[in-house]
Parts: C-alpha cells; structure tokens; sequence
C-alpha cells in the first residue's frame, strides 16, 4: 500500500538534469509503469516527517479515545518528486480509483523543472482497526540548516490541499488533506549534500521534520531522466 510519500533535493550538478522540458517516451512509459505498480518511490525519495518532541502514538484501544488523545501526533509522509515522480504519482493515484492512465493523460505541466514535495499524513493500514493520529493541514514545507535553523529555501506559492478520506476495518473514518508544494529547480540547485539540512513541515500543530536529508538522494530522484 503506497499512502505514504515525500521529496527532497539536492544541489551538485542538479541544474543540468531539472531544467529539461521534456521526457523521453520510454521515461514516461517507465514512470506509469511504477504508478500503476504502486512504485511511486522509485520515481522519487521519500522520508518521514516527525515531531521533535513530544509522546508518539499512544496505544490505547478504541478509536474515538485514541484518536482523541492522538489528536496533534502525527507523523508525515514526505515524497519528493520530478517529472518521472509525478507522473509516477498520478498513474498510482489512477490504479487506485481503478481507472486507465496511459501516456496522453500525462500533463505537460508535470514535465517543467519544478520540484514537487507531496507531504502525506502516515495513517494506518486500512486493513487494520487501530485508530490513527489525527493529521493537521500543511501550511508550509521548508528547506532548513540543522545549524543555526537559517531557512534555506522556501515553498513557491501556497499548498495544494487535496481532500482525501482514510477508513479502517472497525469503520472508523478521517477525512485529511494530501499537501503539494513546489519548490524552483534553479533555486534548489543552490542546495549542497553536507548532511546538515532539515525538511521541516509546518501545521497548526507544530513542526515536523526529515532530519538530514539525503540532497545528493533528492536530486537523483528529481532528474528529469
């Protein structure tokens, strides 16, 4: 089961890969081929958002006591995705509403050089009946030193909110948002490997971060190749 994703990017030699604008057809026959096999990390790299404080998931039994007392703990899936990642994204959302996508259904707005982070609430399998923490809506996703915590680079825009409903085995329901923010390829080329950036996520819960992120990882994911 794929509901969990993030992405993140890198600096050295990145220029020369995110500014194509344009995707080989074997590229995007391979991407959709990933989607569609619920592969979508493939196409891009992925970490985990979480508190930097605080209790995790309390184990207590029912859905609506734990939910309660769970409300503002929960962790984010964050998927970090370039052309190859978003068409990746979109053939897998596709296969899960059990409907075609082919290479027409490729828009040309997921070719351009932007970097795309999909910042995912981490529910339960819904196979399970464990109850879930309760997810915040994103309001903002940055690039941040662990050192001194200079922001590195920021969001372009605002996220995109895309409503989304997670149900279990006892019945239980969440409605919850998938966030999409995009970031400026040439800006991320500025970003440098030396392990010492934080992919931080805003809520009105708090922050959540990806600790030292791997950039040399994000940039290969986001290559438009």
């Amino acid at each position: 089961m794929m509901n969990r994703v993030a992405i993140v990017l890198i600096g050295l030699s990145l220029a020369p890969h995110l500014y194509a604008q344009t995707l080989p057809q074997a590229e995007i026959d391979k991407a959709i081929a990933l989607g569609r096999a619920g592969q979508v990390r493939k196409a891009g790299y992925l970490c985990t958002a979480k508190r930097t404080s605080g209790l995790g998931a309390l184990g207590l039994a029912g859905y609506a006591v734990q939910g309660a007392m769970n409300a503002g703990r929960a962790s984010y899936d964050i998927l970090f995705l370039g052309a190859r990642g978003r068409i990746a994204l979109a053939a897998w959302d596709a296969a899960r509403s059990g409907k075609p996508f082919t290479a027409t259904d490729v828009d040309s707005a997921w070719l351009t050089p932007d970097l795309s982070v999909v910042v995912t609430p981490r529910l339960p399998d819904e196979d399970s009946d464990l109850a879930p923490n309760l997810p915040s809506d994103v309001s903002k996703v940055m690039f941040r030193s662990i050192i001194g915590k200079k922001v590195l680079l920021e969001q372009r825009g605002e996220p995109s909110l895309e409503a989304r409903q997670w149900k279990n085995a006892a019945g239980a329901e969440v409605n919850y948002s998938r966030a999409t923010v995009t970031f400026d390829g040439a800006r991320a080329g500025d970003l440098y490997d030396d392990s010492g950036i934080n992919l931080v996520v805003v809520t009105a819960d708090g922050e959540r971060q990806c600790d030292a992120i791997s950039i040399r990882s994000v940039r290969n994911a986001a290559r438009l190749k």
